[in-house]
């Protein structure tokens, strides 16, 4: 509890200084303490772990390395508008877990999906305020120090994509590396490439999020279905990145503002175009409603 305490009040101290947050070390189980710092925020926030399991876990347990998130999701007053998972391999998970992470309009996606696309994971990430690295989601033949010794997992370069696309999100505010274990020169480094990549993807940010100057968008608006749908697309002169616009209540007040604008891929674009609505503008639409 006294970890907690202090990881959550570092973080929002950080965060409220204008800084980004970054976690080395510690159980994967830190990601609540972590997201607790944005309680002190008053913030509701996104989260986007890249593990090979969600780390669930049942309400009536308590919380430890791989079963926290039912705290995070459970967890009054509740700020968590949504959580997605990058690279979850299928023996690790059952599938009433990924019927929940359905029945919540969250996002999950199978390693897989992700080695097969990886451009696709960048959607993801650049809408997330907190980014989770479990480390043990990383081959062992890559990161020998990994403490499941997975057989199966990331590439060592896939994971320092995944960083980059982190450093490079406007949005981010706190990144985190967990199940550490130095020791291994190999491990050591990737931890140091990882890090290196997200401070280069830091130190390239476009500042084209949130929207400062419209004139810097090119504004596209998709008709879907014979006009029953109405699908509002931005393209950033400043990195050619995506947002899809969301239909945002104002009963809702200001506490989902922020995340009525939905990063997206050029793909999505072209699913509209055919007359589909795309799933990121349909989870959100449903969270939003």
């Amino acid at each position: 509890n006294d970890t907690y305490y202090a990881l959550s009040s570092a973080v929002a101290g950080i965060i409220k200084a204008g800084g980004i947050a970054v976690i080395v070390g510690g159980s994967h189980d830190l990601t609540y303490a972590n997201y607790l710092g944005y309680e002190k925020l008053e913030q509701v926030v996104n989260l986007v772990t890249v593990d090979s399991k969600f780390d669930i876990g049942d309400a009536e347990e308590g919380i430890s390395e791989s079963k926290y998130l039912h705290k995070i999701i459970l967890h009054q007053p509740n700020i968590l508008f949504n959580y997605s998972n990058l690279g979850f391999q299928s023996h690790h998970v059952q599938h009433k877990e990924v019927d929940l992470m359905k029945k919540m309009y969250f996002d999950v996606y199978r390693l897989g999906e992700v080695q097969s696309n990886l451009e696709q994971a960048e959607p993801v990430v650049r809408n997330a305020d907190i980014v989770s690295l479990d480390l043990s989601s990383i081959r062992s033949s890559d990161l020998p120090r990994n403490i499941s010794q997975e057989p199966n997992g990331f590439y060592g370069e896939q994971t320092c994509a995944i960083a980059r696309y982190a450093g490079l999100s406007d949005k981010l505010t706190s990144f985190g590396l967990y199940n550490y274990a130095d020791g291994d020169i190999r491990s050591d480094k990737l931890c140091a490439q990882i890090l290196w990549y997200f401070l280069l993807g830091v130190d390239n940010r476009k500042g084209d999020y949130p929207f400062a100057d419209k004139e810097s968008y090119l504004k596209y608006t998709v008709s879907i279905q014979e006009g029953a749908y109405e699908v509002i697309f931005y393209k950033s002169h400043l990195s050619d990145r995506w947002w899809m616009e969301v239909p945002y209540p104002s009963k809702k007040g200001a506490k989902y503002q922020r995340h009525f604008m939905v990063p997206c891929h050029y793909e999505d674009y072209q699913i509209a175009c055919g007359d589909e609505i795309p799933d990121r503008w349909w989870q959100t639409f449903q969270k939003l409603g």
